[in-house]
């Protein structure tokens, strides 16, 4: 019978855990020179020589024998306490470190290898996915803990490294663009992205990408896209109760895969039972899916812009009502704006957020009632859904996720084809959210939509918004009680809250929001002015005025020949939503803001409707 016995005799020979070694089985001897016996991955490869050499030798016990000399090589290193930082940062050397573009910022980034090198992510250096990635690397190269202190250390000298260094890269979460290029984070763990041409679009590696996305907490994986699909499946999941409220729909989802913004809101309304949530999950879930995809709203402008940086989508559920300050910060992240607060733990340093995000808020009740927000929004009002038409939510999940690849790869062709066309496409009258607009035109082939058939729809949408964010202000409802009236009105601030306060019936009778002084009125009117407008009620505030510098605001009903080119009066749009009406408004806004027909660079015909 073969002897099995091994012994193994060591002498460093190099720095780390570089050892001569010399192995005595069998009679015989082998010697290897300068091996890491602190790497997995060299000991394994050492083992499977010895037994080549040494038939019949006990694998185990040769394992743990090199296992005890890796761990007197960490020990007689001093890869424990304060040098074990040490250890921790060479463990580093071929991970790339890297800050923003700009002179300065406190927060670097690491590109990791991930899953045995299959793929690279970028992780914030500071981030506790990183630490973890940090810790598990060390065990498998010494194959014992890091000391909690140690890796801390290890950790702010890698984050300093990387933001004082020369190195630099933007860092992007899901989507991104780079000369006229856009890539989408599949999110997937050996790393995969999808690259947008105007020509087409494919999968491809994130290594080969020239942009860095970084993993949030909560992000999940998208399916791979697949072409050959068609947005048009998405609709028998959804309850959209017309074929408006469909191109609306279709068209917000689709400028989520705009990189740039600004970025409509999304607000769906509709009873209990009326599957709002299901369709904001949908609309979330194609293009940023996210563990707890929809979410109560913050009270603090600080966590919504937390909320904001973690997801290229935000949505908050069941809403009852949205907080003045809360809606001044959803509308700058809509159409863009910086915000910052104290930093933690600090007394003079900044925390800044400079974001644009796509926003989806649903409730039963109007809860979105200002009129800024309203101007930036896309509304959608749900149809109940009777007894025996409900579908249970298991059955539809599941028809949705087989859909997925389909619908999204529908939406990633629309892309290329409005990449393509962008330049050729010319909105002589810009609605609000013009870039929106102009964004949806271009794809409308894809879409499979008539040409400007959606700047249509959206202008027609406008109205209603208008008249809702009239009807929400206790002032603009007033003053249009005022001008049907009277036609006219002239004076101060002051003489307007006392005409409005003697025609509301005595304070008894106001809403809790009816503004006290005479500066709360401005305010209030200055919100509505643009929607009065639009409805034909002309509100201007005039500067000091005579020897007494009275400031002056002007009301008056607008006739229609008086309106403002593109925008017909409120009496013309009297059958906007009644769909016995819907063919003869759709013809008459055709007449009110015309259609102009161009060519494209490959000389397609586009229709731009123009207001």
């Amino acid at each position: 019978m073969a002897d099995t016995t091994v012994e193994i005799d060591y002498t460093r020979s190099g720095k780390g855990g570089k050892c001569t070694l010399t192995v005595t089985a069998g009679g015989g001897t082998l010697e290897v020179d300068k091996l890491d016996v602190t790497s997995k991955k060299a000991r394994e490869a050492f083992i499977e020589s010895v037994c080549k050499k040494f038939p019949g030798l006990v694998r185990d016990a040769l394992s743990e024998q090199l296992l005890d000399i890796a761990k007197k090589c960490a020990g007689d290193s001093g890869a424990t306490g304060t040098s074990q930082s040490e250890s921790l940062v060479q463990l580093c050397k071929d991970v790339e470190l890297f800050h923003p573009p700009g002179a300065y910022h406190k927060d670097g980034y690491a590109l990791c290898p991930w899953q045995d090198e299959k793929g690279h992510l970028t992780l914030p250096i500071r981030s506790s996915i990183f630490r973890s990635w940090l810790i598990d690397r060390y065990f498998e190269k010494f194959g014992k803990p890091s000391d909690k202190q140690a890796v801390t250390n290890a950790i702010e000298t890698l984050n300093s490294r990387a933001v004082m260094g020369k190195r630099e890269h933007e860092v992007f979460t899901r989507l991104a663009s780079r000369k006229r290029i856009i890539y989408l984070d599949l999110a997937h763990e050996e790393g995969r992205v999808v690259r947008i041409t105007p020509k087409r679009w494919s999968v491809i590696k994130a290594a080969n990408a020239p942009v860095r996305f970084v993993r949030t907490d909560g992000m999940r994986p998208l399916p791979v896209p697949k072409p050959g699909g068609d947005i048009n499946e998405l609709r028998a999941l959804v309850n959209l109760s017309d074929d408006n409220s469909w191109v609306l729909f279709v068209a917000w989802l689709f400028m989520t895969l705009n990189p740039h913004g600004p970025y409509p809101i999304l607000v769906v309304n509709g009873e209990q039972g009326s599957a709002k949530t299901t369709l904001c999950n949908f609309a979330r879930g194609l293009i940023d899916p996210n563990v707890a995809p929809l979410r109560r709203l913050p009270k603090e402008d600080r966590d919504l812009m937390i909320a904001a940086s973690n997801g290229h989508i935000i949505a908050f559920d069941n809403l009852s009502g949205i907080p003045g300050s809360i809606s001044d910060a959803l509308c700058i992240l809509s159409t863009g704006g910086g915000y910052a607060t104290r930093a933690l733990y600090t007394d003079a340093e900044e925390t800044i957020f400079n974001l644009t995000r796509p926003i989806i808020i649903n409730g039963i009740s109007d809860f979105a009632s200002r009129s800024d927000l309203l101007d930036r929004a896309v509304h959608l009002t749900l149809p109940t859904i009777s007894e025996n038409q409900r579908t249970e939510q298991f059955n539809l999940q599941e028809r949705f996720e087989q859909l997925r690849p389909r619908i999204l790869g529908a939406l990633l062709t629309a892309a290329s084809g409005s990449l393509r066309r962008w330049d050729a496409i010319r909105l002589s009258e810009k609605p609000r959210m013009a870039d929106f607009a102009r964004w949806v035109t271009a794809a409308e082939p894809e879409l499979g939509w008539p040409a400007g058939s959606f700047v249509q729809t959206f202008l027609e949408s406008r109205t209603a918004t208008d008249g809702l964010a009239i009807e929400s202000s206790p002032v603009a409802s007033a003053v249009v009680d005022l001008l049907n009236e009277k036609g006219s009105w002239s004076g101060t601030a002051t003489e307007l809250l006392t005409e409005l306060n003697e025609r509301s019936g005595g304070a008894a009778f106001r809403p809790l929001n009816w503004p006290k002084t005479s500066k709360g009125l401005g305010i209030s009117l200055r919100r509505s002015m643009p929607n009065l407008r639009r409805e034909g009620y002309l509100v201007e505030f005039k500067g000091p005025q005579g020897k007494e510098n009275r400031r002056i605001i002007k009301l008056k009903k607008i006739e229609r020949a008086q309106n403002t080119a593109g925008e017909s009066s409120a009496n013309d749009r009297r059958h906007v939503g009644d769909p016995s009406q819907h063919d003869d408004t759709k013809q008459h806004t055709a007449k009110a803001i015309g259609a102009i027909g161009s060519k494209s660079g490959n000389g397609e015909e586009i229709c731009v409707w123009v207001g």
